[in-house]
């Protein structure tokens, strides 16, 4: 992503909205951070503006960000913006596609999903 679409994206971000964004690392799954934009004042008492991980809505935890921190990680495309954060969108079922039974962690499962998870495919009925 380049450094001016990251600012375009931060730039329409009100105060206290939540945003979802996809962490990308290597060698581990995917994991999504709702993030919050919040005013904060820093130690010299200059205010800036922070993006504070909501803990209890992301699969994994990461520390509170920064505005350079956070533009960096865009760019970097360690960060990926998914879209708004709302009531209905839940981070767990981006990760998982709606897996309950945790068979989204193995590749080629389609056929690997226990009968009770919504991903359940009968090998026998296709």
């Amino acid at each position: 992503m380049l450094r001016s679409d990251a600012e375009n994206t931060v730039r329409n971000w009100d105060e206290f909205d939540k945003r979802i964004f996809k962490w990308v690392r290597e060698f581990v799954p995917n994991d999504f951070m709702v993030l919050k934009k919040k005013k904060a004042v820093d130690w010299e008492g200059k205010e800036k503006i922070e993006y504070e991980i909501d803990l209890t809505n992301s699969t994994a935890k990461m520390k509170d960000l920064d505005h350079e921190e956070l533009i960096k990680k865009m760019v970097s495309e360690e960060l990926i913006y998914v879209q708004a954060y709302s009531s209905w969108v839940s981070p767990l079922n981006l990760k998982t596609g709606g897996c309950i039974c945790s068979s989204w962690i193995l590749n080629d499962n389609k056929y690997l999903h226990e009968s009770f998870c919504p991903k359940y495919v009968d090998p026998f009925k296709v």
